[in-house]
């Protein structure tokens, strides 16, 4: 599922199942994020390597989300060619548009890029808990330090 081999045609043509796997990722999130009866070694070991993890499915799902883009304009070309070429060639290219706003294959191409616009805010979300999280340990990390320099 990482970017290095993901082929993006074959991740477009399996895009439902993709973003089921990328949803089911983030089910791991509350624990994870949870510092409640975890150690500071172990919040700050997580805190390393988790980060890394979902930044990689991040960037990858970005990836697609270009892909996916790609592919809505892709369709919206077609669809305005047929419009104007074959339909009727005196139609404007915003009257083109209105059409082309209601056609199946370009609403399913737009709600796919819509579905994986909202897994990449997921994944954002998650990274900017994951920079809070570091915020947190980095000030208890600093309060236990100064509590421990308080004593010597």
């Amino acid at each position: 599922k990482n970017n290095t081999t993901m082929n993006l045609a074959e991740a477009y043509s399996t895009l439902p199942e993709l973003l089921e796997y990328y949803e089911n990722e983030l089910l791991a999130i509350p624990g994870i994020l949870t510092m409640k009866g975890k150690t500071l070694e172990v919040c700050l070991k997580e805190q390393t390597g988790w980060p890394a993890t979902y930044g990689q499915h991040l960037a990858t799902l970005k990836t697609l989300q270009q892909y996916v883009d790609m592919k809505t304009a892709t369709v919206r070309s077609s669809l305005t060619r047929q419009y104007t070429e074959m339909y009727n060639p005196k139609l404007s290219e915003r009257q083109a548009e209105k059409y082309i706003d209601g056609e199946v294959a370009f609403l399913q191409a737009a709600e796919l890029g819509l579905l994986v616009g909202e897994m990449v805010m997921k994944y954002q979300a998650v990274m900017d808990a994951f920079t809070t999280r570091g915020y947190a340990l980095r000030n208890i990390s600093e309060t236990r330090i100064a509590g421990v320099k308080s004593y010597e």
